[in-house]
């Protein structure tokens, strides 16, 4: 009786651990999602409410849904519009629920709204980086653009390879992007 306890017990550890492993194997994908039909989801904290405006689709996220906005001379991007479009939520990061509240004094161009498929705009990776798409001008390094700027000052060359599970990246912790390596992405936030 003690063989066949202690047999089911390390079948269940066993069995517990292959779990364990199995969920670390995969990169999570987070939808970032501020709004729903009633307004801001609760849970959701503004940092500040301003007004301006948002000319074009986000170039950090590829969402309908998402803009390049302007209050005076800072630009936010990605803002991610309401379904009235008559504001806008500015995460100021993606993995917080802390956003900066845009009421817009002129319509959204709905027109030049982005087509593409969702992709990440924010990245978590396995060594803690915390990434971000870069939305203006970087440099190249191997062929690859630098594409996300991370918060350890590091780089992220090219697009996550989503075809490994979890996805990867080739990471470089240098600020010119160069001695990078393959790090596995933990978060992805589209």
């Amino acid at each position: 009786m003690r063989a066949i306890l202690l047999c089911a017990f390390v079948s269940g550890a066993a069995l517990a651990v292959f779990q364990v492993a199995s969920a670390a194997q995969s990169t999570r994908v987070v939808m970032y999602a501020p709004f729903g039909p009633g307004g801001l989801h609760s849970g959701y904290t503004v940092t500040a409410k301003m007004h301006g405006d948002c000319w074009t689709g986000s170039i950090a996220s590829q969402r309908p849904d998402a803009w390049r906005c302007m209050v005076t001379n800072s630009i936010y991007d990605p803002c991610f519009s309401n379904a009235a479009l008559s504001s806008v939520a500015c995460p100021s990061d993606a993995f917080s629920k802390r956003v900066v509240l845009i009421l817009l004094d002129k319509p959204i161009p709905v027109h030049d709204r982005n087509t593409g498929s969702p992709s990440p705009w924010a990245l978590m990776l396995s060594n803690g980086a915390r990434c971000y798409m870069a939305t203006g001008a970087t440099s190249e390094v191997g062929g690859m653009r630098l594409n996300y700027e991370c918060s350890s000052k590091g780089w992220i060359l090219g697009n996550p390879d989503k075809s490994k599970r979890p996805w990867q990246v080739f990471y470089s912790a240098r600020p010119d992007g160069t001695h990078y390596a393959r790090v596995s992405v933990r978060v992805a936030v589209l």
